[in-house]
Order: C-alpha cells, then structure tokens, then sequence
C-alpha cells in the first residue's frame, strides 16, 4: 500500500472520525458529459450529412458501435449510465464558450458523475501576443475546473490534450492536393510551402503553441484533486489520412474511433472500486490530515464550518495543518489517483 501524508507529525494522536455525511464515491460512473469543441461533435463523420453534427459518431459520447466511444466502453461494464451520456461541445467553441458549458454541467437534473474536457484549439492562434493569449487561456481554464468543482463536487473530470501533432498531420494530408492547399502559405503555422513541401519551421513553431496551452491545462487541472489530465495521450496518436472527414479538418468514424482508444488508455480505471483512507491527527487546536490508497492519492479537501452556520459550500485542496477554532467544524475526505473518494469525515473543535 502506498501511504501519502500530505502534512503531518507523527507524534500527534490520532482522531477517530465522526460519522460521514456524504457517502464514499468509487467504481464506473453513471453519468457522463462532454464539453468542447467540435472535435467531438462528430462534425462531417457522416457522409451522407456533410457539414453537419453527428453526435452519434462522438468519441466520447457517441452511440455508434464502430466507434467505441468512451461512453460505449463504460456502458459494456455499467447499466447504470445507459441514455445518461450528455454532449454539451459546440462548434467553434472557445475557451471562453467552454466556462459557459461547464455551468450548464453543473445545473443538469442528472448530475454528471464522468466530465471530459476536449477544449484549446480554438484559443490557439499564430499571432499577436503569445503570453497574453496564453495567460488568457489559463485563467479562464482555471475558472472552468472552479466551476466544475464547486457545482459538481463528486464528478471526475478528464481533460484531454490535443489530437495528434502537426508533422504527423501534415505528413497524413500531404499527397492530397486539397487537403495540402488548405495548409499551404507564407503564415508561420502554414504547413507547407509552395512547392508542396512540409515547412518543418512552421510546423516546430505550431507545436510549440500548441504543447504550451497543453502544458496551461495539465498545470491548472494539477490543482484540482478530481482532475486528471491524459498525459498526452491524444497527442501520442499519430494521425492518418483515413482518421479525417471531407474537409481534412474534422475526424472521420474511424478517426473518433481512434480518438476514443487514445482517451480510454488514459483515462481514470473505473475498475478500482476502493476508496482511499484518511486520518485526522489533533495537537490542540491544530489538525494534520494524512492519506492512504493502493494506487496513489491525488489528495485530500475539506470544508470549515463556523459555529451556528450553514455548512460550508464546496471544498478546498488541503495543502498544510489546518487550526481548528472552538465551535468551528471540519469536514474532509481523501481521493485517489482514479478520482475515488471515501467518504466524508468531521471533526468539531
């Protein structure tokens, strides 16, 4: 067993827990959303409805049995999530568009117990400042995990870096004279020259962007005991030319196909159904919390609540001992590396 004491002395003593007030969380989810863009719409997977939605086709929520989505795969192992699999993604979404889907998670009937998060290729452009568009990008991610945390405070969320890499791209689209013309300019994130030649600088200067707002979104879902970032496994796919719709630009059914087993092999492992272990150390006024679980844990949030109050709103990440005040109420719970959480536990100083 690994054991994680995130602030602790080992000569406190220990504090045996009140009863829980909100039940432990683990196993398969039975409800799952997408929020993003059109990378999972399905956009132009159809071929007989060019241009349009196919949510069915969606890697993530998608019916479609040749697609295996991430909903599918959950379904073949859980009942309790069939026909609660909502797409929220819209075409065109920005970063911006993103914050105003994770609200509309949060006030679903169905509470979302499974958020995936595809986001940032909108947000990315070849001009301009940089550093404040990034800078931009990030605060406004942050107040999309904020979001989600607060209004969803049970829910896992999975955030996915961006499908595959611009050589990898360029190099699926080159011996197709549409599809190259698209990519074709003097710009610095055009992929090719005029003479039909991958521009290696062009594209070493898009990936560069584009694992910069990768790295933004794997640092601020970092903060967030329930996030969990793919680790660049949407990124390690490499793209081929069977994998994109009509336009070059929007995945085929197979190409969802293809996204859904690049998010399944990073994705939280469901199949755990144990929660972690915390335990509270008392030395007067001062609380240190401290965590245990078989497979790491992603750390531990708790609540205080004044004397006479109502219970305190939503949670936050435990980072060093806590002071207790008199008549004051602590509430916490540990989760793990698979978003498991035990149940709550409280104290009352």
């Amino acid at each position: 067993m690994r054991v994680v004491v995130l602030a602790g002395c080992s000569a406190l003593l220990l504090f045996a827990a009140s009863a829980a007030a909100e039940k432990a969380h683990f196993g398969y989810p039975n409800s799952i959303i997408l929020i993003g863009h059109s990378g999972g719409t399905g956009y132009g997977s159809d071929p007989n409805r060019p241009g349009a939605d196919a949510i069915e086709n969606s890697w993530a929520t998608g019916t479609n049995p040749v697609v295996d989505s991430v909903y599918l795969r959950i379904l073949a192992q859980n009942a309790g999530i069939r026909n609660h699999a909502v797409n929220s993604a819209r075409d065109g979404a920005k970063i911006r568009d993103i914050l105003g889907q994770a609200a509309g998670a949060t006030r679903l009937k169905t509470k979302p117990e499974l958020v995936l998060i595809q986001g940032m290729d909108n947000d990315i452009t070849c001009s301009g400042d940089q550093a404040a568009h990034l800078a931009d990008f990030k605060t406004t991610f942050t107040k999309v995990l904020r979001t989600l945390s607060r209004g969803l405070p049970n829910a896992r969320i999975f955030v996915t870096s961006q499908l595959g890499r611009p050589l990898t791209y360029a190099r699926a689209i080159q011996s197709v004279p549409d599809a190259r013309q698209t990519q074709t300019g003097t710009g610095p994130c055009d992929l090719f020259d005029q003479a039909g030649n991958i521009a290696l600088e062009h594209v070493s200067f898009l990936t560069q962007i584009i694992e910069s707002y990768e790295h933004a979104e794997a640092d601020v879902c970092a903060g967030y005991v329930h996030c969990r970032y793919d680790g660049g496994a949407m990124a390690s796919g490499v793209d081929q030319l069977e994998y994109l719709g009509p336009d070059f630009s929007h995945l085929s059914i197979s190409g969802h196909g293809w996204a859904a087993a690049l998010a399944w092999s990073a994705i939280f492992d469901f199949a755990d159904a144990s929660a972690p272990v915390s335990q509270a150390a008392r030395a007067g006024r001062t609380v240190t919390l401290s965590a245990s679980a078989d497979v790491g844990v992603s750390g531990i949030e708790y609540k205080l609540t004044a004397p006479k109050k109502k219970p305190a709103k939503w949670f936050t990440r435990y980072t060093k001992p806590l002071t207790l005040k008199h008549g004051w109420t602590l509430t916490w719970r540990a989760v793990d590396v698979n978003g498991n959480s035990e149940a709550t536990h409280s104290l009352r100083g």
